[in-house]
């Protein structure tokens, strides 16, 4: 097996372009007024997109990638009160690579049992947004728990409870809509594929 990261030059400008996405939705989503829940999680719909055509190896590179452009954002242009805390690649990065690896799984289990390309699709990327919520905010609350409670003046269960009941469905709801529009047209285009092994 070649230990190259890129098989070819197909697969490096697929990556190049994913990965420009990716930069543009981190570095716009904050400009747009309206639906920023559902904004700000456009930024990993191609760490999602990478993940089922090219598999978790693929998937967990771009998703590394995303984590390190939402990094260099929180620290050139920090929106929110929680993005000081995005510094940390504990939490920036290391769960972001997650939101490659694991959608790819949910797409193979999905789509051996219902044999849906469509939901297989969808559920991969809902899912994908709820890794992002659930991994990056037990990783807030272990590292800045208290430091978080008193900048937004209640407990981290609220706040907790307050995006789970609103951007995280907001954000599972649009990536997974992105996603079945994204892989529809490519394996419309590509309609041999197979997911990476």
């Amino acid at each position: 097996m070649s230990n190259r990261l890129f098989k070819d030059t197909k697969e490096f400008t697929f990556l190049s372009i994913m990965f420009g996405i990716t930069i543009f939705f981190t570095y716009t989503a904050g400009m747009i007024p309206a639906g920023m829940a559902s904004v700000a999680i456009l930024c990993f719909i191609p760490t999602v997109i990478t993940s089922l055509i090219y598999g978790p190896v693929k998937g967990a590179f771009m998703g590394a990638l995303a984590g390190l452009v939402s990094l260099s954002k929180a620290i050139l242009m920090p929106a929110g009160i929680l993005d000081p805390y995005f510094i940390n690649p504990l939490v920036s990065v290391l769960p972001r690579i997650f939101i490659g690896v694991v959608p790819y799984y949910i797409y193979k289990l999905t789509k051996s049992i219902v044999k849906a390309s469509s939901i297989a699709s969808f559920l991969s990327g809902a899912l994908g947004a709820i890794i992002n919520t659930a991994l990056v905010m037990p990783m807030l609350y272990f590292l800045y728990g208290t430091e978080i409670a008193k900048t937004v003046g209640s407990s981290f269960k609220v706040l907790l409870i307050g995006i789970i009941s609103s951007s995280m469905l907001i954000e599972a709801a649009v990536m997974g809509i992105f996603t079945l529009a994204v892989m529809a047209v490519y394996i419309k285009k590509n309609p041999n594929i197979k997911a990476e092994q």
